[in-house]
């Protein structure tokens, strides 16, 4: 597919905070963005967990949209304990209600110093609060001696939505409003992850809020892709008429759909077709103050 419009390097070091399980050998968790990609530990550039499993974290200091993820192992000695580590790209929406999407898993290989992994489907991305390398159990010491994200600053912040309806439902392939906004990102409808709406979907805000975005991931199976095209998204602000943010334009190989909203306020986000179709995920995000 070639690079996405408007990705770029992005410079980790200036970043909110890094942390990981504990620290030895004086491998603190921010030498991990130092802009210094030498795998030799002597050269004080690698990181070194002290309790199993290891786990290291970046956070952003806003919400980016990922691409991929670099990662720069050591080269001097214990290549392969890197062997089984797991990439995330998450999204904060509030404290213990994260969406996390795997980018990949480290597989070592001999000689390779350099591992790249790719975040979301079909070239699409993910957007991320953090990024997080981590081995999920086992005994297992996690070294970063570099670690490099790709991709571009998304405007606002993920609001919470307080409750979703929609307007029934497939008889034999069901598919409950709730499963849009489960912090699953997944479009393969057999993993009971997509809502299935026969007319509209609908996602309550806490509160009233200027709405920048509203990001749909579509299905990504083998079936039924664009029956997505043409769906309206409109907000609403309590009983006054919907505003029209726009529509979704469905093109072969695409699975996100960011529809701009340009800071309409409403409390009540709208998804409305003419006839069924398929939420894998919604997200929506606030527009930042000028």
């Amino acid at each position: 597919y070639g690079n996405p419009v408007g990705m770029e390097q992005l410079n980790l070091s200036s970043f909110l905070k890094t942390e990981q399980t504990g620290t030895r050998w004086g491998g603190e968790s921010s030498r991990a963005v130092d802009g210094n990609i030498d795998g030799r530990y002597s050269a004080g550039s690698c990181t070194h967990t002290a309790h199993n499993p290891g786990k290291w974290r970046l956070y952003l200091k806003q919400n980016y949209r990922i691409f991929k993820v670099k990662i720069y192992n050591r080269k001097d000695c214990c290549q392969d304990q890197i062997d089984g580590a797991h990439v995330y790209a998450t999204l904060i929406h509030r404290i213990g209600h994260n969406r996390e999407v795997l980018c990949g898993k480290i597989k070592y290989e001999k000689n390779r110093d350099v591992y790249e992994l790719s975040c979301g489907s079909n070239n699409d991305g993910v957007i991320a609060t953090l990024i997080e390398v981590r081995f999920l159990h086992g005994r297992q010491v996690l070294t970063l001696c570099e670690v490099e994200g790709f991709g571009y600053k998304v405007p606002g912040n993920a609001l919470r939505i307080a409750s979703v309806n929609q307007q029934g439902t497939s008889k034999n392939y069901p598919g409950p409003a709730q499963r849009a906004v489960d912090l699953n990102i997944d479009g393969a409808f057999s993993r009971n992850s997509c809502a299935n709406p026969t007319g509209w979907w609908k996602a309550h805000l806490t509160k009233v809020s200027k709405i920048s975005q509203v990001i749909i991931y579509g299905r990504t199976d083998t079936c039924c892709m664009d029956r997505i095209n043409g769906a309206k998204v409109t907000i609403q602000e309590g009983s006054k008429s919907p505003q029209l943010c726009g529509h979704v334009k469905y093109t072969p190989g695409t699975s996100q759909f960011v529809i701009s909203c340009g800071g309409l306020s409403g409390n009540t986000i709208i998804i409305s077709h003419h006839k069924q179709f398929v939420l894998c995920e919604v997200e929506v995000f606030d527009a930042p103050e000028k």
